[in-house]
């Protein structure tokens, strides 16, 4: 079982932006600086599950440029390879929607799953969070 899903590790990635950073504050995660520096710049940060790391993939100006760069992302990472994705949200349907649609235009999704975020990831990310995970087969 180890075995198997560290041989998965390099070909599992998982984006996600946020509405806000406030949950990410309240959580301990960030500091007060952080977060209030972000909401006054209306930051919307892309965050990346790399090798069982969170870090920073890209920050952007607006929500929409955010969704964009994350597709973007996916798509480079995917490179034409057919994948399982999932896409995800915290109160965010339109925003899915929005996302999936383009997915499943750039992508060669052998499964598509589309979903809500569970309550305890969404109470630490807060609503509006948005996020695709996708899976390459072995090979």
């Amino acid at each position: 079982m180890v075995a198997a899903a560290e041989a998965a590790i390099p070909r599992v990635g998982l984006f996600i932006t946020l509405e806000t950073l406030e949950y990410l504050h309240r959580g301990g995660r960030i500091g007060e600086a952080a977060a209030l520096l972000g909401s006054r710049l209306h930051v919307h940060p892309i965050l990346e599950l790399a090798n069982g790391r969170v870090k920073v993939a890209g920050v952007t100006r607006s929500r929409h440029k955010a969704l964009e760069r994350m597709l973007d992302l996916v798509r480079e990472r995917v490179n034409r390879r057919p994948a399982c994705v999932s896409a995800f949200h915290a109160d965010a349907s339109e925003d899915l929607a929005w996302l999936e649609a383009r997915l499943r235009a750039c992508l060669d999704c052998r499964e598509f799953y589309a979903t809500e975020f569970t309550p305890v990831m969404g109470a630490h990310t807060g609503p509006g969070a948005i996020g695709v995970a996708y899976c390459l087969p072995t090979g």
